[in-house]
Formats: structure tokens, sequence, C-alpha cells
């Protein structure tokens, strides 16, 4: 881990070098891109050796493999060490795609190796001790890359070149060593091996019961073979050990930790550390995670696995949330990059107490010998898979659109997400709430209430979240216009908070009006947040990135549902004891808006068109947008305001009148019903395929899952496998809508109106949600109850028709200005009358308000 600690000297060498080969300096994006693959080719690299990984081991043995690898390791080194002398950048490139083949290789093996030498009682800390020799690793790298060791402009490839080390190391000592003693047993069939290897690793003594879970493991495996990974994948008997190998390993991944470690050095920098003391810094991070390493190898055994993990990722989160408040705060306080500082130790401590070991372990104990090689390419392959992606991207996000990144996780916590959570959560403690509502019942009144009226009850605290989202809708159209959608938002996230505290108290109070009433509140709070996130979002976005953070509006709403399902859980919040902070813990997200949000300006289309504010609309820009030429979104914006000169305020009836906008309300009717009544992530596809395609495209193969799922349902008690057919179907569905309408439709919403029209506009989308909402939650299930199967024939139906009308008259709004869209529905609204609208031939535009 000496990367990002050489990386100034490595983009001098590289901008040096293209000097001298071509006569000019290599442009500023082109060296970061080349630093991020250098970076980042390391992950290609273990993909490629963790891939082969099960093979070698179950031909060669773990010992053997391991041997090699190491002269792998050697050669990487010695060519990065000759890097300098050979001025070829090139030559650090492949020296780290080697090193990653390398510890691709040798991760899988050392975590399977070490488990399988330990007896049972120290098998906790010996795997832990696999994230100790990480952080060891990481902590000597930094160590040698301060600038008065290897760190220096002369010695940098030398510090490259340092990783041969531990490899030679490594070379002269492991062949003193023996084989697991499971492998000697096992595979080798070498009794005598396997017990003088356990006496030369534990020592002389009674091991007699180890010996007998492994004759025991022996005997289960007379009639098994080494499973392929595709054959492991299959196996009905490790279905759960997978989805926790998967879910740990892309955790560890998405956690955030691997950003930090590879770009300390630029993290710090943004925190505004001057560049001397940051390498002081990043060392103190290393060795943060070290001494937390050796503490999670004393308490694993203690603690358990579980604590560890469940507690360090809850920790972990608070603390990701504090680090974006203290980056977004940095130009406000002194003492703010001193708080990022404590809260990156804090996380990487957090990360090696907890998860780091203890995912390691859990690794290694869930499967079986016969099984543990596939399983541990499985985790590799994700391992690295992460690694590259996130070397990739992690600088591009840092550089510069810090300031629109961090909006976004800012807006989207407390704008979509609380929709999505309480889509989801309220299911779980459904039994506990109306258990509670009998029992209030039967306190006050001294009889039972009949199962039917708890139903009832039980429907309307569910139902009434509907009704306070469509009068929160209703409302917030004007209010925005009035007091600006930044207010409003703040507001909205106080009325989250009393609804909060409404639901936390609701028990000790035994009241379940309570639970009523702070249902009610959530609806109204989320009817507001859920109309303005998605303009303000857009609003704040460039052209070329609008499609991506448009369609970040359906990732926290997703994001909210599987939060709800996560803490929902028995385990978790969804105990009888603990539900009412179940349903409270929402509160959290509106609070991190709430401190937060005030730090951030509002869009620059808003400052600029409505407050007539240059200065401030450009101050805006380069706080979310980074410095560089923003002129051309300054002159789309100028042109929209100059549509804008005459102005009329409408009711929203004169808004459905309006001909102008006919066709955008047409779409916009279209989409979202189509939304609610399709019978339910486009935020990497948006950019590339567009908005139109993902919409017809997807309600096209939504259509066909839905017509195969009638025909499976339908035959389901004829052929026992029909479903299993049916599971994946539906896996299918939310697959097709999530990779296509979910995303495009917020897109579509925010873009064919423009800043004047769009209260208005989101006011009638907020309507069409929540009625749609409350209506389909009513009918349901009595469509089910009397069509049966044939139910999703009515939702192919809608899908058919709006694919064939989104592919008929939606345009494609890809890459275009809010003007040259309002163009293409002019064609449209006016016919050919109207279809040239230059910059200086506007059509008169009017500003529309929402009091009904």
């Amino acid at each position: 881990m000496t990367g990002f600690l050489s990386d100034l000297h490595v983009k001098a060498f590289i901008n040096e070098t293209w000097l001298e080969r071509y006569g000019y300096p290599i442009h500023q994006d082109n060296l970061l891109f080349l630093w991020s693959i250098t970076v980042s080719i390391f992950g290609i690299g273990g993909l490629l050796g963790s891939s082969g990984s099960r093979y070698l081991t179950v031909k060669y043995g773990k010992k053997k493999c391991l041997l090699c690898n190491n002269l792998l390791m050697i050669v990487a080194a010695s060519i990065m060490g000759c890097s300098k002398i050979a001025q070829s950048f090139e030559m650090i490139l492949i020296g780290r795609f080697m090193c990653g083949i390398s510890a691709g290789l040798c991760a899988p093996l050392h975590h399977q190796y070490i488990g399988e030498i330990s007896p049972r009682k120290l098998r906790g800390f010996a795997n832990s001790t696999s994230s100790f020799f990480w952080s060891l690793g990481k902590a000597i790298g930094q160590i040698s890359g301060q600038r008065e060791l290897l760190g220096s402009q002369s010695l940098w490839p030398m510090l490259m070149a340092s990783c041969g080390l531990p490899a030679v190391v490594q070379l002269v000592t492991l062949p003193f060593f023996p084989e697991s003693p499971p492998y000697l047993l096992m595979h080798k069939g070498d009794q005598e091996g396997f017990k003088k290897a356990i006496r030369q690793l534990w020592g002389e003594g009674h091991h007699q019961a180890e010996t007998d879970d492994i004759m025991k493991e022996k005997a289960t495996m007379k009639n098994t073979k080494i499973l392929s990974v595709l054959e492991l994948m299959k196996e009905r008997a490790f279905r759960w050990q997978l989805y926790m190998i998967v879910i740990l390993t892309a955790t560890v991944q998405l956690c955030g930790i691997n950003a930090i470690y590879f770009y300390t050095f630029e993290v710090l920098q943004a925190a505004g550390f001057d560049e001397r003391m940051v390498s002081y810094m990043t060392l103190s991070v290393g060795l943060s995670e070290l001494l937390a390493s050796v503490v999670c190898s004393s308490i694993i055994e203690r603690l358990g696995r579980k604590v560890l993990l469940r507690g360090g990722y809850l920790i972990m989160g608070s603390l990701l949330a504090g680090i974006t408040v203290t980056l977004s705060l940095q130009d406000f306080y002194f003492w703010m990059p001193y708080c990022s500082l404590c809260l990156i130790i804090l996380f990487t401590v957090v990360f090696g107490v907890g998860p780091a070991g203890a995912t390691v372990s859990i690794r290694a104990e869930i499967f079986k010998l016969s099984c543990r090689p596939p399983a541990f390419v499985i985790g590799a392959v994700l391992n690295w898979m992460g690694v590259f992606v996130i070397g990739t991207t992690f600088p591009f996000i840092v550089v510069q659109f810090q300031g629109l990144f961090q909006m976004i996780f800012v807006l989207g916590i407390g704008g979509s997400f609380p929709y999505g959570f309480h889509i989801s959560v309220i299911n779980y403690p459904s039994v506990h709430i109306r258990k509670f509502i009998n029992e209030t019942w039967i306190e006050r009144h001294g009889s039972p209430l009949h199962p039917e009226t708890v139903m009832l009850l039980w429907s309307f605290i569910v139902s009434v979240y509907g009704i306070g989202g469509l009068l929160g809708s209703l409302c917030c159209g004007y209010l925005t216009t009035k007091y600006r959608k930044k207010k409003c938002q703040m507001c909205t996230n106080l009325i989250m908070l009393v609804a909060a505290l409404f639901m936390a108290f609701s028990k000790t109070a035994k009241s379940f009006e309570m639970i009523l009433f702070g249902r009610f509140l959530y609806g109204i709070g989320t009817g507001f947040s859920l109309n303005i996130h998605p303009q303000y979002v857009g609003e704040i976005s460039p052209k070329k990135l609008r499609g991506f953070t448009n369609s970040t509006v359906a990732v926290f709403l997703t994001l909210g549902k599987l939060t709800g399902q996560v803490i929902g859980l028995r385990e978790i919040l969804g105990s009888e004891a603990l539900w009412p902070w179940l349903l409270a813990s929402s509160g959290l997200s509106a609070l991190v808006q709430l401190v937060a949000l005030p730090f951030f300006p509002d869009s620059p289309s808003y400052l600029l068109i409505q407050k007539g504010n240059e200065e401030a609309c450009r101050k805006a820009i380069r706080k979310l947008w980074g410095e560089g030429d923003h002129q051309a979104e300054i002159d789309d914006i100028m042109k929209e305001k100059a549509a804008m000169t005459s102005t009329k305020t409408l009711r929203v009836l004169e808004v459905i009148k309006a001909r102008s906008l006919r066709w955008q309300l047409y779409i916009l009717v279209t989409v979202m019903t189509t939304l609610q009544l399709c019978g339910i992530n486009a935020s990497t596809l948006i950019e590339r395929f567009g908005r139109k395609v993902l919409l017809w495209g997807g309600y096209m193969l939504m259509c066909s899952v839905l017509a195969l799922l009638t025909m499976t349902l339908s035959l389901q008690h004829q052929f026992f496998w029909m479903n299993y057919f049916s599971v994946i179907l539906i896996f299918l569905f939310v697959i097709f809508y999530g990779i296509g309408p979910s995303g495009a439709t917020i897109s579509i919403m925010v873009e064919i109106f423009s800043q004047s029209f769009r209260p208005s506009a989101f006011l009638i989308v907020g309507c069409i949600n929540w009625m749609g909402l409350f209506v389909l939650g009513m009918i349901f299930p009595l469509i089910v109850d009397n069509l049966g199967p044939f139910c999703f024939l009515i939702f192919l139906g809608i899908l058919a028709l709006s694919a064939i009308f989104i592919y008929l008259y939606l345009p494609e709004t890809k890459g275009k200005s809010i003007m040259e869209i309002k163009a293409e529905f002019n064609k449209l609204n006016f016919g050919k009358k109207e279809t040239s609208v230059t910059e200086n031939n506007f059509p008169k535009e009017q500003l529309f308000c929402t009091r009904l």
C-alpha cells in the first residue's frame, strides 16, 4: 500500500517522461486517468490471480502455490524498481498488474491456510491475524514512504520495489513448515504426515478432539469431490453461506474503507491540510488500524463474529455521515479539518476492530474443506472487482465534483430515502402493533377489540401515510415557489423529527393514536421531500451529469427500502421490545439533512432566474462543480431566464389547459401512471443509452416478463419446477424496472419542464403518485382474490400501451438543454406552426402558481 504515498513523484515522472517523448506536457485529465489506472490495475491483476487460485491450489497444494507466487512478486518488484532508470511509466503499470496477480493468488491462500493450521479454540484468533498483517503491511508502507526514508524523489522506485522483500522472506522460510493437517489427511491420505504436522504446529499434547473433527470431515468427503465455482453456486446446501460471503465481501468493498486506503492523501488534502503534514497523518491512520487489528485478535473469541460485524458496520455508517458533514463544513470553521482527521482515524479503527478480522474468520469457517477453494474464488472476484472500480472512479469524484456528490448524498438521505424506508419498514412490526392496539384497548375499556376492528385500525395506520403524502404534495408546489426549496426541505426535516418522536414514545404513552398521527406526519414530510428532491438534484447538476444525478433519486429510494428491510429484522430493531425505535429511526436521516443542508447553496438556476444574482450563481457552480469553464451551462440558464421575461401566474387548472405544456403533461401522466401500475438503477446506463430507450425498452421487457409470469403462475400446480421459474421471473421484473423506468422516469420529469413550471408539474406528479399508492394498496388484494394469476394481465396491457406511447411521442432528452427539449415539445404542442424556437424567438412562457 505504498501507491498513494508516492503518488506525487509517480505523477511527476509520468509527466516528465511524456514531455521527453512527445515534446509537450500531458493534459491534467489524462495524467489523472493514467494515475487512476496505475492504482486500479492492481485490482485487475488481483481478479485474474484470484480466479486461478482455486484450480492451482487443488492441483498443486497451497504451500507450493505460495512459493511460486513469491517468485512472481519478486519479478514485479524488479520491474517497478527499474522503471525510472528505463524511463518507462508502463513498467510501473506492468509491475502493479503483476503485484495484483500475486496478491490475488496469495490472499485466498493465506486465509484458507491459516484457518486450516489452527486448532478450533484459536481459529478465530488465527483468522483475524490476516487483517493484522494486512494492517501491518499498510503501516510499513506508510512508514517507509515517508520523505525521510524511501518517499523522496530519488528513492521512490525503491519504495515501490520494496514489496519484493517479504516475498523473499517467505520464499526462504516457508519450505521449513508443513502443509496444513487437513490437506495432508484428506487429500494426500498421509496420516503420519498429518500427525507430524500437528505436533510441529500445536506442540506435544492431547489433540484427539481436533483429529476426530478432521476425521469426521474426511468421512463426509468420501463420496464428494472438490466443487467447481459453478457447482458450488448451484449447490442448495451452501446457498446461505454464499449469500453471506457475497454480502460480507461486497460490504467491505463498498463501505468506503478502500477509498480511504487508496486516496488518504487526496481526502486529507481535500480536508484542507498542508501537503507536508498529510504524509504523517496517513501514517497515523495506518498505525491506528494496526492497533485496532491487534484488539480484534484479542476480543474475537470473546464477543463473537456477529457482534463485531453488526456493531462495526452501524458505527462506521455513523462515522461516514460525520465525515461527509465535516468535509462539507471545512471552509466555514478552521477546526473542521481536524474533526475530519479524527473521524477518518475512528473509521479505520472501528473497521479494524470489527469487520476486518470478523469477515475473514466467517469466510473461512462457514465452508468445509472441499468447498473452500471455489468459495474463496467468489469472494476474491468480488473483492478485486471492487478494488478496480473504486480505484478508477474515486479520484474523479474527489477532484472535481466533490461538492456535487456531497450534496447529492445530503439531498438523497432526507429526500427519497425516507419514502422507500417507510414503504418497506411498516411490514415488520405489523404483528407487534396489532397486539399493542389490542392490549391498549383492553387496558382502557376492559374488553378486547374484534379482530376485524384491529385489522381496520391497522389498515388505517398503513394508508394514512398516503393521505399525508397527498396533502404534502398538494402544498409543496405553492410553498417551494414562495419560500424556495432549501428552506422548505429543512422545515420538512422538522416535521419528520416530530413524527419520529411520536413513534418512539407511543408504546411508553400507551397510545396507538400516536402511531397513527406519526404516520400521517411522515406522509406529509415525504410528500414534500419526494417533490423537492428530484427538482433540487436536477437543478444542481451540469448537463453532462443530469441523467446520472436524477437517477440517484431512484437509488436512494431503493436504498431506503433496503435499509428498512435490514433494520426491520427481528435480530436488529424488529423485536417486540424495539419496534417503536424501528419506526422512529427515520428521524436520523432527517437529522443528518437538517444539520448538513444549510452549508450547501441553493440551485444555480434558482439563484440566477428567480433571484437574479449572477455572482451567487457562479459561486454555487464553483462549489458544486469545481473550478473550470462552466460558461456553456450559465448560457443555458440565461436563455431560460430570457424566455421568462413575460410571466403570468396561473393556477393548476390553467397549467393543465396551457397548450404549450400539453405534451409534457401527457408524458408526465403516462410515465407516472405506468410507474404506479407496472406491478412494482439506471444511474450507470442512463447517460449512455438515453432516457427514451430505457423507458420504452424497460416497459416492453417488463411486459414480456409479466406474460411469462402469468403463464408460470397458472401452471404451478401441474409442474413442481414452475415455482422456481416464477421466482426467477419476479427477480427479472424488478431488475428490468430498476435498470430502466425507475431512474429514467425521474430524469424525464425534471428535464421536460423548465424552472418556472416544475413546482406545478411536480404537484401533479405527487397527486398521481400518492393517489396511485393509496388506490393500488386498497384494490390489489381484491383483484388478486378475483383474478388470481391473471391479475398481471391488467398491468401487462398498461405497460404495452405506455411503451408504444413513449416510443412514438417522447423526444430523447440526453445531452440537451432545457430550451432544446422545449423546442422538441413545441413541435408536438403547436404542430408545424411553431417549430422554430431559436435563441431570440422564445414563445411566451408563464410562471405557474400551485394554488388550487
